[in-house]
């Protein structure tokens, strides 16, 4: 898999994204166990990009799951990509307020298991 440094940020990526807006049921249904074995494959063949978000429902649980092994000991292999600011159900669907940012990713960390988000 050929990779790429992401901006400035000094993170090498895969040039490829894995992304997992298909894995929070809001736009039908899936198999969770096939979801887990497409992340963990992309994983195998040099995916190290993965792409989430708290509005994807349970997506960034799943992709936590599927990768536990790697978050727990070659964080540093796989960069997590996730956004904030969405508040759904609410009268404020969009929602930069300080508050809700830091929830958000106090959410994310907590749903994904780890102790970092890398973006």
């Amino acid at each position: 898999m050929r990779t790429t440094t992401l901006g400035r940020s000094g993170l090498e990526v895969s040039r490829i994204a894995f992304g997992t807006g298909g894995f929070g049921g809001q736009w039908g249904s899936f198999d969770e166990d096939t979801a887990i074995a497409a992340i963990r494959r992309a994983h195998e063949l040099g995916i190290t990009l993965f792409d989430t978000a708290r509005a994807y429902g349970t997506a960034e649980t799943l992709l936590g799951k599927a990768l536990c092994s790697e978050l727990d000991h070659r964080r540093d292999s796989v960069v997590i990509a996730t956004r904030g600011g969405t508040h759904p159900g609410s009268t404020r669907i969009r929602d930069s307020r300080r508050e809700w940012l830091t929830q958000g990713v106090d959410d994310s960390l907590r749903a994904l298991g780890v102790d970092h988000l890398d973006l």
